[in-house]
């Protein structure tokens, strides 16, 4: 939990206090070893630090993942092919240097934006209870005996007695009662 970090871990995590608690302990783990090396820093390396956070927290869950799959996949490139990459990108014209940059980004909204809401096709309305069944209830099929439950748009749900499975070769254990039964 953020109370129980040391102040100068709460000082270094400070862009992350918001979702803190909500973070999985694997991701905590990670951030306090960041946190832990934070005060051997300098000065400006701290400020950079915590802009990345706070630019992190601005991302979404889809964009994490794709920043973390980023991240994976770069650990896993040689350092002597990463150079080479870097300087044949550094030699390319500032024009395809450009194209490279909107073609990123292109792709980057293709994922992380949704179709406008003029695009989507409304939810057909849901069919009518069977007769026989109260309102806001549907038919729990197939039954020897009809029997009705609430509709998950119905809010209050009924109680359905419980049903015992058809006797088989080997002796079962009655199924429990049920106290609750439906009322009409």
């Amino acid at each position: 939990m953020w109370k129980d970090l040391s102040p100068p871990q709460q000082v270094a995590l400070d862009p992350l206090k918001g979702e803190w608690d909500r973070m999985e302990s694997v991701r905590k783990q990670k951030w306090l070893d960041i946190a832990n090396r934070y005060a051997s820093m300098k000065p400006d390396e701290q400020v950079r630090m915590q802009e990345r956070m706070r630019a992190w927290t601005r991302l979404t869950p889809d964009e994490r993942r794709v920043a973390r799959e980023n991240y994976t996949l770069s650990k896993k490139i040689d350092k002597s092919q990463k150079s080479a990459e870097w300087e044949k990108y550094q030699q390319l014209p500032e024009e395809e240097k450009k194209k490279l940059a909107l073609d990123a980004a292109a792709a980057k909204k293709q994922v992380t934006n949704l179709p406008p809401a003029t695009q989507l096709k409304p939810l057909a309305p849901s069919k009518p209870p069977p007769a026989g069944c109260p309102p806001g209830t549907i038919r729990n099929a197939p039954a020897a005996v009809p029997r009705c439950i609430a509709s998950p748009s119905a809010g209050t749900p009924l109680a359905v007695p419980a049903v015992t499975a058809p006797p088989t070769t080997a002796p079962t254990a009655p199924a429990p009662a049920n106290p609750v039964s439906n009322a009409k």
